[in-house]
C-alpha cells in the first residue's frame, strides 16, 4: 500500500472508496485547495501521476474561460431540455456561468486508453441532478464539460455512432441538430 508520493506528499487510503488521496494541494484554476484521488497505478507510472498533479496545480484561471462558450452550450441545452423553465433553471448569461459553478475541489486522476486525465465533478446551479464534470487531458488542457457520468472523452460517452468533431470540448447528440 502506498502511504507517499515524491514531489507531492503523504497519501491516505481511504477503504470505503478504495481510493488514495493526497493532502491539499492549491490549484489555482479552482480558486483554493484540492485534494485529489487517484486509484492504483503501477510503481512505474508515478512519475506521469506526479507530472498530471503538478500540471492541474498549476493551471490558471484562464484555462476555465476559454471554455465558456462550451459551458454555455451545456447550459442552454439543458435549459432547453428543461422548456426555460425558470422555476427549474436559473436564467443566465455567457458570462454569468461559470459563476454558477461549485467547485468541489476534489479531481481524480486516472488513465485510460494511453491517455491520463484529471476529472472533477462540480455542482452547478442549471443541473442539479447530474451536475457538471471537467475533464482535463494530461492536467492541462480541458478537454470536455457536460453532465457528469464518469466518462473521459465524448467518443466515451456517445459511442462511434456519431460525427464529434475533434477538439469539441462540450457535444451531446442535440449539438449535430
Amino acid at each position: 500500500m502506498r502511504s507517499h508520493l515524491d514531489g507531492i506528499g503523504d497519501l491516505r487510503f481511504d477503504d470505503t472508496t478504495g481510493r488514495y488521496f493526497t493532502s491539499r494541494l492549491h490549484v489555482e484554476a479552482f480558486g483554493g485547495d484540492c485534494e485529489f484521488s487517484l486509484d492504483e497505478f503501477e510503481d512505474e507510472q508515478e512519475a506521469d501521476v506526479v507530472r498530471r498533479i503538478r500540471n492541474f496545480c498549476a493551471i490558471d484561471r484562464s484555462v476555465l474561460t476559454d471554455a465558456t462558450d462550451a459551458l454555455f452550450a451545456y447550459y442552454r441545452d439543458v435549459a432547453h431540455a428543461l422548456d426555460f423553465d425558470e422555476e427549474v433553471v436559473p436564467v443566465l448569461t455567457r458570462d454569468q456561468v461559470w459563476s454558477n459553478v461549485v467547485f468541489n475541489r476534489r479531481p481524480h486522476v486516472e488513465f485510460e486508453d494511453g491517455h491520463w486525465y484529471v476529472t472533477s465533478e462540480e455542482e452547478c446551479s442549471w443541473e442539479e441532478e447530474h451536475g457538471l464534470q471537467l475533464v482535463f487531458t494530461d492536467g492541462v488542457a480541458l478537454t470536455r464539460v457536460g453532465a457528469y457520468d464518469g466518462h473521459l472523452t465524448h467518443r466515451s460517452a456517445w459511442g462511434k455512432g456519431y460525427e464529434i468533431p475533434d477538439g469539441a470540448v462540450y457535444w451531446s447528440p442535440t449539438s449535430e441538430k
